[in-house]
């Protein structure tokens, strides 16, 4: 931890004279500016009217700041700013302070100044939040993030390897978000260098993505989503339509659907594009199975048209759902049924995909039903695909 450089406080009384303002007078050192900066903590002594009183409170007083100076206290951080990195931002009963020019406040001033985009945003958010939470637990979170130095940085990412065990990519991902709040603090002279160097390798790969279901697994599953109709709808839809959960399904609306043409159109704002300078919109095919479904099962064409179909109260509606509802509401029947973690709700996509493979339908196809602009994109939602068996090794190939 960088050393805090400060002199002795001492009691400024003017002799005894009760006319003057007593305070206490000490030198610290501003991380922001770089420097040593005179402090003169006047703490209300002038309000003591006996000089006996007023001697033992400034004592007492210049006692308690060389107590905490030699703590590594700050006297720059003690102003409480609002953070904009707590759970629920969006509701004033959740509003949470912390120390000025803390990393969290700092993160928070970063996200209001910084352009992001969508999906930038919630991963730096993430990747803050469990910076703050590890510093928290070192009693670092209410320290300006100028005392933050390289070894700490280092243990960090430590802990991130040897305890979390996360994978390479995701340990470069946090690399790459504490490097640009550390860029921009030193562009705005809250630090006076950047210390996120000489971070830890890791080359750990962790398979967490998202895999087909296994038949018997789908049908386990099945009996108990189908108590859920709107689950149950969202699954079919990535199922049969190969639309994404995140956003594609979200943000849905039942005017998107053409009941007469079979088709869902996606405009280009909620479709995900990989190249951001050519978004384009999604047009996929409605199979019949699932069109009668929304017909005469959920009743979709009854609803307006600019209803989100998984709306915030279990059926259509105006509001639609937060990001991660269906994907909790996925997890706790997954686990329930004590099913393996590889199963995501993603995994309902890349089941479809595999399905309309075995089925013969031709690449192209499957391409644009899933709004890939080519087709080797196959190969990646079909990795960890079940093994079929060889039918002709099967019944032919008899021994002993």
């Amino acid at each position: 931890m960088t050393k805090i450089n400060f002199s002795k406080p001492i009691v400024r009384d003017f002799d005894g004279d009760m006319s003057k303002k007593w305070h206490i007078y000490y030198r610290e050192w501003n991380p922001m500016l770089g420097r040593m900066e005179t402090i003169r903590d006047y703490a209300g002594l002038h309000r003591i009217k006996d000089l006996e009183r007023r001697h033992e409170a400034a004592a007492e007083k210049c006692k308690d700041i060389h107590g905490r100076l030699q703590r590594k206290w700050c006297s720059f951080s003690g102003e409480q700013v609002e953070s904009n990195l707590a759970y629920f931002p969006q509701r004033k009963i959740f509003k949470s302070y912390v120390s000025a020019n803390s990393v969290e406040a700092v993160a928070s001033e970063y996200l209001k100044n910084v352009k992001m985009t969508e999906s930038m945003r919630p991963e730096f958010v993430s990747k803050i939040r469990q910076f703050s939470a590890w510093l928290k637990l070192k009693r670092l979170n209410d320290k300006q993030i100028a005392f933050i130095d390289n070894a700490t940085v280092i243990t960090f990412f430590q802990f991130l390897i040897d305890e979390l065990e996360l994978s390479g990519n995701t340990i470069k991902k946090y690399r790459q978000t504490l490097l640009s709040l550390w860029d921009y603090a030193f562009e705005k002279r809250y630090v006076i260098a950047n210390v996120i160097t000489n971070i830890p390798t890791c080359n750990r790969i962790n398979d967490t993505a998202a895999k087909p279901i296994r038949k018997d697994d789908l049908k386990k599953m099945w009996e108990v989503i189908e108590r859920d109709p709107q689950l149950e709808l969202a699954c079919k839809l990535e199922l049969f339509c190969l639309l994404r959960p995140g956003r594609e399904i979200r943000f849905l609306k039942v005017g998107m659907i053409d009941f007469t043409a079979s088709v869902i159109h996606l405009p280009a704002d909620i479709v995900k594009n990989t190249n951001p300078n050519r978004k384009r919109s999604k047009t996929v095919t409605v199979p019949d199975q699932l069109l009668t479904e929304m017909i005469e099962k959920y009743h979709l064409n009854s609803y307006p048209k600019d209803f989100y179909v998984c709306g915030k109260f279990g059926v259509p509606g105006l509001e639609h759902l937060g990001k991660n509802t269906l994907r909790t509401r996925f997890r706790n029947i997954r686990e329930f049924l004590k099913l393996p973690e590889w199963y995501k709700l993603y995994s309902f996509k890349h089941t479809g995909v595999v399905a309309l493979m075995e089925m013969n339908f031709h690449p192209n196809e499957i391409a644009q039903q899933a709004g890939w602009s080519s087709t080797y994109m196959m190969d990646v939602y079909t990795r960890g695909r079940e093994v079929t068996a060889n039918k002709n090794i099967q019944k032919n190939f008899n021994f002993l």
